[in-house]
């Protein structure tokens, strides 16, 4: 039997009051209720959609504590831990603890690339001044080190790793990483294009910013292909929202998270400056998007 650690989690973007960053938590709180609502398993925050490295130590503490409030144990919470050294991680996974987190979620994050003796050396040392478990964000394109399925058999022993979010693009990667880390390991997919391919491989859910703002439908694909085994239906479904997920990697997911949120009305849309709102092409192509695939409606 899997951990609980399984499903659709929504990958949150943080609601911000101004451009310069300030934290809107009532904005935030009813877009958490919203998606909870929505049928998510669990939720995510401060990863890479929620801007983590715009807001200060004391602006992301105040994000995970209206995160766990707002959820109030309904779903499981997943808080981003992202530093640029071990120390400031184990400050920020110690906040994030504080403020009520069911997992902290670190990365091989360092301007130096690390080398596999540096990445696994941190994540041990952080998880050893943990008092939950920790899961592991391999996204390869921002940190420079790519965690293979030995690296994360090796996190598992040693670190006591008990998920993953995978952004890395290779969906061969699923079938290689669970076979080797067992059944007590969840695999999340992390890139929402190979997000079906995933399901199929053997995925035991997602973490994607789309589920900031399409949780419904994710969870009804999730369904289909992960509880119900109906590929055919899951297929259908993904069909369906492939023109928003070729929208969202065209845009980039970020700026296309907090547009739709704009557009849906479902979340603040303000990005921290020098980030700045997409262009009305890109505006134009995120709405056929949506309307294509009946999320926007006239």
């Amino acid at each position: 039997m899997k951990n609980e650690y399984c499903g659709v989690f929504a990958n949150l973007i943080t609601s911000l009051a101004t451009a310069d960053g300030d934290f809107d938590p009532g904005i935030m709180r009813d877009h958490v209720d919203w998606v909870v609502g929505n049928g998510v398993h669990g939720v995510s925050c401060l990863l890479g959609s929620g801007g983590f490295t715009y807001l200060t130590r004391a602006q992301r503490r105040d994000v995970i504590r209206c995160v766990v409030d707002s959820v109030r144990g309904r779903v499981k919470v997943l808080a981003g831990i992202m530093g640029e050294t071990t120390k400031h991680t184990i400050e920020l996974g110690q906040d994030a603890i504080e403020a009520g987190a069911d997992v902290v979620v670190a990365q091989a994050r360092s301007y130096i690339p690390l080398t596999r003796d540096e990445a696994v050396a941190h994540f041990c040392r952080v998880a050893d001044a943990m008092s939950v478990p920790i899961g592991i964000y391999n996204h390869p394109r921002s940190t420079g080190f790519t965690i293979s399925p030995d690296v994360y058999k090796e996190l598992i022993d040693k670190a006591g790793a008990i998920l993953t979010k995978d952004g890395g693009p290779d969906v061969s990667n699923v079938p290689n990483v669970t076979s080797i880390c067992g059944e007590n390991f969840a695999y999340l997919s992390g890139h929402p294009e190979v997000m079906l391919g995933a399901f199929a491989m053997g995925a035991d859910g997602c973490d994607v910013a789309l589920g900031s703002v399409i949780p419904k439908e994710l969870v009804e694909l999730y369904t289909a292909a992960c509880e119900d085994k109906d590929l055919v239906k899951a297929q259908q479904i993904f069909s369906r929202l492939l023109p928003v997920l070729q929208a969202f990697k065209r845009i980039g997911t970020p700026r296309a998270a907090k547009a739709a949120a704009r557009i849906l009305g479902v979340a603040s849309p303000i990005q921290p400056q020098p980030v700045l709102p997409i262009t009305a092409d890109d505006e134009k192509l995120l709405r056929n998007a949506l309307a294509q695939a009946n999320i926007l409606r006239a």
